[in-house]
């Protein structure tokens, strides 16, 4: 199983503002490969746009087990 690192939320003063970084396995480069997931502007408030950080890091750092 490759490795992977787990999400987590980036607070930026940037235009884009805050952020989810993480990592998945790339198979074209046999490496991770960094991936960026930002608030959408629906989100106008910064307790929605934290529960929104929170919920997408959780769902991203879940872990799955297939049974066969």
């Amino acid at each position: 199983m490759p490795k992977f690192k787990k999400a987590e939320i980036v607070h930026s003063k940037a235009n884009n503002g805050d952020y989810i970084k993480f990592y998945i396995w790339d198979i074209q480069l046999n490496d991770l490969a960094r991936k960026r997931i930002y608030v959408p502007s629906k989100y106008k408030t910064d307790s929605e746009k934290k529960a929104f950080l929170k919920d997408r890091k959780n769902q991203i750092n879940k872990t799955f087990f297939f049974v066969v």
